[in-house]
């Protein structure tokens, strides 16, 4: 008798959300992308402790027909790719065709669509590996509820942090999504109070979404007290266009979570990125200190890989080196170009307004003769040419 065999769907299903879904947020990230690729503009995220109990995230997207409600439950199956060579060249926010079928085998799931160009919409329900679906009347878009997530699978279940702790990684989550794309709305409630509500902003034609935007949405997440004191930069090369908002020498902070990146409207935490906001800074902050920083990539699609891991959070560039440039040659302009300049001649070896010695402690600080990162940026850049 044969001991290998094929494993069933469901089962199946339940395998890859254990990559796909390891908590509350990760089901927040896979539905709010989907609601970016349908097209919408507003994007209401509402959640019952901390997602534990109840993730419902509603969109007024393009929607979707019937038949593809049904097929979108079943695995590997997606809008986004057609053939191979889109793999190489990812546009959207999902392309996998594994999220819906991972969360819908780990909770109590329910999709309500109606498409714009349909008379009638429809309702799936998934729970214990049973699909139905009835016809549904409601407003344009898709709404998706997810309960009890983890329900059963009880080990899942317990390694999930407090009420508290889930909700402050959908919060951030939303936040940065917020600031990488200041052209939709997102709107997210916690136990039915409103927590974050931001409205769609204009933005400029082309791949900068412009100083102006850029602010008003930094605004509302970091305050103006911050946001007033930030600098616009912009930096074109052939292997990356760089735009986004920086602080000054004497703005920082004791940690990295200030420094945000964005890659073809994509948040994500990339080390190759954060050394170049670092690189860019040098000589301008302290060891340890951080400074606040937005930076925008556009990257070509066909030179960057999101295709590394199911949470779709890191990536490989095909030039790593001269993106993480091109984002240190953009810090270093703006604060060549800076406002303060007339006001401290010599930026480079001004203290942080946060860094005072330790009274009492006698000891002398000397400055430190800042290095010219622009000769070696340039140096570097003409040894990879040769």
């Amino acid at each position: 008798m044969a001991r290998v065999h094929l494993l069933d769907d469901e089962l199946i299903n339940k395998i890859a959300a254990g990559e796909v879904v390891e908590r509350p947020a990760s089901v927040v990230k896979e539905l709010v992308e989907n609601a970016i690729d349908a097209g919408a503009q507003h994007i209401r995220v509402s959640l019952k402790d901390g997602g534990r109990q109840l993730i419902e995230v509603s969109d007024d997207g393009g929607g979707l027909s019937p038949e593809d409600a049904v097929l979108a439950l079943k695995r590997h199956t997606t809008s986004k790719l057609r053939t191979a060579d889109d793999l190489f060249a990812v546009s959207t926010m999902g392309f996998r065709g594994e999220a819906l079928a991972s969360i819908s085998s780990v909770s109590r799931f329910t999709l309500q669509s109606m498409s714009r160009e349909l008379a009638e919409g429809i309702r799936v329900h998934h729970e214990d590996g049973r699909t139905t679906n009835t016809p549904w009347q409601g407003t344009f878009g898709t709404s998706v509820t997810v309960k009890d997530l983890f329900y059963n699978v009880p080990a899942r279940k317990t390694f999930m942090k407090t009420s508290a702790a889930e909700f402050a990684v959908c919060h951030e989550y939303i936040q940065a999504l917020a600031l990488a794309m200041p052209e939709r709305g997102f709107r997210l409630l916690h136990n039915d109070k409103e927590m974050f509500s931001v409205g769609p902003l204009p933005v400029a034609e082309g791949w900068a979404r412009g100083e102006q935007a850029l602010r008003l949405r930094a605004q509302a997440i970091l305050g103006e007290e911050i946001t007033g004191k930030l600098v616009y930069v912009q930096h074109v090369d052939r292997h990356a266009k760089v735009e986004g908002l920086i602080s000054p020498p004497g703005l920082d902070k004791a940690s990295a979570k200030h420094i945000f990146t964005f890659v073809n409207h994509r948040w994500v935490k990339d080390k190759v990125l954060r050394n170049g906001v670092l690189r860019g800074y040098h000589s301008h902050i302290l060891r340890g200190k951080f400074p606040v920083a937005l930076m925008y990539l556009d990257v070509e699609a066909s030179l960057v890989d999101v295709n590394v891991h199911p949470a779709k959070t890191e990536l490989r560039f095909q030039y790593g080196s001269e993106v993480a440039s091109a984002v240190a040659m953009a810090i270093r302009d703006g604060l060549r170009q800076g406002a303060w300049s007339s006001a401290s001649p010599n930026p480079s070896a001004a203290f942080s307004a946060s860094y005072s010695p330790a009274a009492g402690s006698g000891r002398k600080v000397e400055p430190v003769a800042p290095i010219d990162f622009d000769l070696l940026l340039k140096r570097e850049a003409e040894s990879r040419a040769l």
